[in-house]
């Protein structure tokens, strides 16, 4: 579980003393569960680590976006594979909540921001909806911070339209630009 501050909750200890069934902790849910006797106390302890210097952090600006090339495979009442070709464009990144959220601005024409947020592995992952040729699809993104000029990324989409399923996925780059 990851919080807005920056801190990662890494633990929850519990201790009700000799319980036979003793309470517990899941720190990737966020949850305690009490399990308590007849005049027993317990308490649960969260644990927080900041990761902030775990994970790195893109500057702020203009990034420079080589979209890879691709495809989009579509299964059902046609068959058929749409190759994706390589794109470039640039946009801007804005830095909210000590790294823990990215916006994505004007990355491609028409195109809506794309938010992403921090995960416990310092990977980034949002979607973003849309259509494409009045199809409704929804984007997803993961990127992977390099360095804090570089990231890379996947995006990844499944559309189920008239008895067709498409999967649409590429590669892509960000490079910083400057401010």
């Amino acid at each position: 579980m990851i919080l807005a501050a920056g801190f990662l909750l890494t633990e929850i200890r519990c201790d009700d003393g000799d319980s036979a069934d003793p309470s517990t902790g899941d720190p990737q849910n966020g949850k305690a569960t009490f399990r308590i006797e007849d005049g027993e106390t317990a308490t649960c302890f969260f644990v927080f680590t900041r990761f902030e210097q775990e994970c790195l952090c893109p500057e702020e600006g203009r990034w420079r976006v080589s979209n890879h090339t691709g495809s989009m495979v579509c299964t059902g009442a046609m068959n058929m594979t749409v190759p994706l070709t390589a794109s470039n464009s640039s946009g801007t990144l804005e830095i909210l909540d000590d790294c823990a959220t990215i916006i994505g601005s004007g990355m491609s024409d028409g195109e809506a921001d794309i938010e992403v947020h921090l995960q416990e592995d310092c990977s980034y992952k949002g979607s973003v909806g849309g259509s494409q040729d009045g199809i409704p699809m929804v984007i997803d993104f993961t990127m992977e911070i390099q360095d804090s000029e570089w990231i890379t990324g996947n995006l990844h989409s499944e559309v189920s339209q008239q008895g067709m399923n498409c999967i649409m996925s590429r590669t892509f780059e960000l490079e910083f630009v400057g401010q």
